[in-house]
């Protein structure tokens, strides 16, 4: 039997220190041992080398931004710090765990003066699976949990941000967890502290790759995409379909393609590739906009053939996390089209201003963004 983790031979290194293993000491009011203020990342080794160590330790430092988290070192000391714990502890095939968190000098939900923390471990860690195993293959299961809107909570780091956040000098009011499933429009004073998905001087960052979304055609941060189906997006694309036939002055045979403040009442997805393309045939009008982008030498009959297939509709595309939302909030239950805003005179037949930030966050017709 394996040796419990808090009594094993080696080395950890500890807020800069190589420190014995059994020796390590965490205090029981520790700040992250209550309110899970923590982040972390799990590497492994393989022939005594990391692999994608730079990647992890920039997510790692991604994870700490999000929980308004300063590492105290930089990410040039942290991968050197592992690598130095790995050699220390001679692993050849094994498992790294670098992890910053909250101390105990303040208790509280929101403790912004706690010492930020950081320790690495390390220890062997071969195949999950032996080789009888691996020959067999191995059974899945789907978890009964389904992932939350990345806009609701950090659920790409831990949970406690929305408490987190209104602490800051310029929030005087705490938000509850945005519901996806209601109508949810936040105050204009309101600050987001988290990177936008876009932004219109998007460069590239800490390796990050940058590509246009096929929903909404504006650039994102790649690793922030997120899987929607194909059958989600087809659904979506023929609620569209109903609510323009429903109004005369939007009837796809007479306005194609939709004008902004249709598409944006639909949720604001789905329309961006076609607002760019100049190839405006009767198969646009039959064959979603995402999906045609993906197959664009595809034609509405042999569409047609595809929708009866469950391998088809079951076939995932990357959006960005805006998207993703809005295409969320269609599989949820209160999903339905409104009609859209009335614009006035002056502005009919003139493109719809384009949103800030702040209005694509907060100000979405039915779709929180």
């Amino acid at each position: 039997m394996a040796a419990h983790f808090d009594n094993r031979d080696g080395y950890v290194w500890f807020n800069g220190e190589l420190v014995d293993w059994p020796d390590v000491k965490l205090h029981v009011l520790s700040h992250a041992l209550h309110y899970a203020s923590s982040v972390f990342e799990g590497e492994r080794v393989y022939n005594k080398k990391i692999f994608k160590l730079e990647e992890h330790t920039e997510r790692l430092f991604y994870s700490a931004e999000r929980m308004d988290m300063k590492i105290p070192y930089t990410q040039d000391q942290v991968n050197e710090a592992c690598k130095a714990i790995v050699e220390k502890n001679s692993i050849i095939d094994g498992y790294v765990r670098p992890i910053a968190w909250r101390g105990a000098e303040m208790m509280g939900v929101s403790a912004q003066s706690t010492k930020i923390n950081l320790a690495i471990a390390v220890w062997e860690w071969p195949s999950y699976f032996d080789p009888e195993q691996r020959l067999k293959g191995i059974r899945l299961t789907l978890s009964k949990w389904k992932r939350p809107s990345p806009e609701t909570i950090p659920c790409d780091t831990a949970s406690i941000l929305s408490k987190v956040e209104p602490s800051s000098p310029l929030q005087d009011h705490a938000l509850e967890p945005l519901n996806i499933n209601t109508i949810v429009e936040l105050a204009p004073s309101t600050k987001l502290s988290q990177v936008p998905n876009h932004r219109a001087n998007l460069k590239l960052s800490n390796k990050m790759k940058v590509a246009s979304c096929p929903s909404c055609n504006r650039e994102g941060f790649e690793q922030h995409f997120q899987p929607v189906p194909y059958k989600t997006i087809i659904q979506h694309f023929d609620a569209t379909l109903q609510m323009l036939r429903s109004h005369d002055e939007s009837h796809p045979s007479k306005v194609w393609p939709p004008e902004d403040r249709f598409i944006r009442a639909a949720g604001g997805v789905g329309f961006g590739t076609l607002k760019v393309t100049t190839n405006h045939d009767k198969d646009s009008q039959s064959i979603p906009p995402v999906i045609r982008h993906i197959y664009p030498k595809l034609r509405a009959k042999g569409f047609q053939m595809y929708q009866d297939d469950p391998s088809f509709l079951l076939k995932t595309c990357s959006v960005c996390e805006d998207c993703c939302l809005g295409y969320n909030n269609l599989a949820s239950t209160s999903f339905m089209m409104t009609k859209p805003l009335e614009i006035s005179d002056a502005a009919a037949g003139c493109s719809a201003p384009s949103l800030s930030i702040e209005e694509q966050t907060h100000k979405g017709n039915n779709v929180v963004y």
